[in-house]
């Protein structure tokens, strides 16, 4: 069962098997939401039924029919026609301020990496073939072994970037976990709307999730929700994951996805007149998509000296590629805090020795500076297409442009000879690296990315081994 139909006309930002709840209305930007109003005994409730449909629907699941059912529904979300994708664009468009062309891109490319290409791509890079599924040989040698997931598995989601809880509550199921998500008050509805297209293709898998929202600062509600979780992956600023931490039972396992600061770099080798262009209309994209609200969004891009093409001119073509796209991909309105934080960051660049400043005129939609890489590091961008563009001698300096932020790097995004690409990513893991791209795919990260630089499925796993019998029998199949 769902929340009870509201009185209004706003979509309902839940699902929740078995519950029934009365809704409150949730303005969101230019949008308002009905959200369920949760009691700490509604959502032990609620986590209680999710593990028993679990244990009745999911544990003796194969995987290949799970998989076929999850492919079903991301094959109904590339349809641009499809009614729940549709509604999920308009609300999400008028919620965010988000471009209705950004919208669209981001949940297609969050609900493909849900179907069974990019499953299938997790699993093996992750599981043993059929460890999910029944006993296999153990990998390192003599004896047997095999993989089981939690009861349950809970998530909070942050609301930055759409499309996104798709892939996470599929891998769930995935590992025969049942899921239960609160989203973000950004943006409540997606998570809701995925789970009720789950429903439609198979009734039992959506009976194993649960989506909704409830006040990231309701303790007492985390404590409820997830004290029967065997983990809760949570996604969001530092602050707010310490505050989950403290909320959670200790035996709940938190996989936390904080604050990360992601950049760009470009080769000497990629600097030509006659890439220069495409190299440009790259890198726009990739702090143009979302407006830098993601982790994987640049804050900088630094580029190298000795090209054919100078630093500089790179920043220049760089500004009129975000100015070519931000006619086509419009920004989302600003608040005037955020809008007074660009009109500042201008303001003292302009006044920084060597730097210049490329603006749109009379606006604050995107904002380039160029400048030489400064001695204490790279800085942040007050976001929103406002991107830094540092001129360094070499790249293979940039370790010591970025150890002040060691253990908060995670993506670099590369233009340049894939030798000194490898070479770039291994000097910088030890400052918490994660993953390299190529310039302008910042936010299509691979399924099976290592994400912060630890797997996916295996921290929820659970595994038994079997040494080899006495008898040297093989041991009988079975699900977990």
């Amino acid at each position: 069962m769902t929340p009870r139909p509201p009185t209004s006309g706003a979509p309902v930002a839940a699902w929740l098997p078995g519950l029934e709840v009365p809704t409150r209305p949730l303005p969101v930007g230019a949008a308002e939401v009905q959200v369920p109003v949760l009691t700490p005994d509604d959502l032990d409730r609620l986590a209680a039924h999710l593990t028993a449909n679990r244990r009745r629907y999911l544990a003796e699941r194969s995987t290949a029919s799970i998989l076929a059912s999850l492919d079903a529904v991301a094959r109904r979300w590339q349809d641009p026609a499809y009614p729940l994708r549709r509604e999920a664009e308009r609300w999400i468009a008028a919620a965010t301020g988000y471009a209705a062309e950004t919208v669209a891109w981001g949940l297609a490319a969050g609900t493909a990496r849900a179907g069974r290409e990019g499953l299938s791509a997790l699993l093996a890079a992750e599981v043993p073939p059929g460890a999910l599924d029944g006993w296999v040989p153990h990998p390192g040698g003599r004896g047997w072994t095999r993989a089981f997931g939690p009861e349950l598995t809970g998530f909070v989601f942050s609301g930055n970037v759409p499309g996104i809880p798709a892939f996470h509550l599929a891998t769930a199921l995935l590992i025969r976990s049942a899921a239960l998500a609160k989203t973000a008050a950004g943006e409540p509805l997606f998570a809701a709307l995925w789970c009720r297209s789950l429903a439609e293709v198979d009734p039992e898998l959506g009976a194993c999730v649960a989506a909704a929202y409830w006040p990231g600062e309701a303790a007492e509600l985390h404590r409820a929700a997830f004290r029967r979780a065997g983990a809760v992956v949570a996604f969001g600023a530092d602050a707010s994951l310490d505050a989950l931490a403290r909320a959670l039972p200790p035996a709940v396992r938190l996989i936390r996805h904080g604050q990360k600061l992601s950049f760009g770099c470009v080769a000497r080798e990629a600097l030509t007149p006659g890439r220069l262009p495409d190299l440009a209309r790259r890198a726009a994209r990739d702090v143009a998509l979302f407006d830098q609200q993601g982790c994987v969004s640049p804050h900088a891009l630094w580029v190298e000296e000795g090209g054919a093409v100078s630093p500089a001119a790179f920043a220049e073509a760089l500004a009129g590629a975000l100015a070519e796209l931000g006619a086509r991909w419009p920004r989302a309105p600003l608040s005037p805090e955020a809008a007074a934080a660009i009109q500042l960051a201008r303001s003292e660049a302009r006044f920084s020795p060597g730097a210049r400043v490329w603006a749109s005129p009379g606006s604050t939609a995107w904002t380039v500076v160029f400048q030489p890489a400064p001695a204490e590091g790279l800085r942040p961008s007050p976001l929103n297409r406002f991107v830094r563009v540092y001129a360094v001698p070499d790249l293979g300096h940039l370790p010591q442009h970025l150890a002040p932020w060691a253990g908060y790097l995670q993506t670099c995004s590369f233009a340049g000879p894939r030798d000194r690409a490898l070479a770039l990513a291994w000097a910088l893991a030890p400052l918490g690296l994660s993953r390299l791209c190529p310039l302008g795919r910042s936010q299509e990260p691979a399924p099976h990315w290592r994400h912060d630089g630890e797997p996916q499925l295996l921290p929820l796993l659970r595994w038994v081994d079997a040494e080899e019998p006495a008898g040297g029998e093989e041991p009988a199949g079975g699900k977990a």
